[in-house]
């Protein structure tokens, strides 16, 4: 939650209602998520992810691949959530590299929706 993006609130999730970001694919998808999901899609690259794979399936990748990165918790309440994790653990990392791209171009698109940067970068 280092990302206060309008109408989404950091902290503790729930206490106001669902208003946290929630990184999945759902129909319809809403703006926030959809741009996050072809910016991240395009920074690395859809030779090393296919160009279907499920915005929390490529969240949590990119989050994984992260250097100095040991542990990403994720909400596993329902079986395809399990199955989505599990899936990223069985394939190799990303590149530092194409992490690094996924992670400014999330940053480039967080402050195109307006997400407020003061003391963050």
């Amino acid at each position: 939650n280092a990302l206060p993006l309008p109408g989404v609130s950091s902290g503790d999730w729930g206490r106001n209602g669902p208003t946290h970001l929630r990184l999945r694919d759902t129909k319809p998808m809403g703006a926030m998520q959809s741009l996050l999901r072809r910016v991240l899609a395009e920074a690395v690259h859809a030779d090393v992810v296919p160009c279907d794979v499920s915005l929390q399936r490529l969240a949590l990748k990119v989050a994984m691949s992260a250097p100095k990165v040991s542990c990403c918790l994720n909400g596993m309440r329902m079986e395809s959530y399990v199955a989505d994790a599990s899936a990223v653990l069985a394939e190799p990392p990303l590149e530092s590299t194409s992490v690094e791209k996924a992670m400014l171009a999330a940053r480039r698109a967080a402050e195109e929706l307006g997400c407020e940067t003061r003391g963050l970068w």
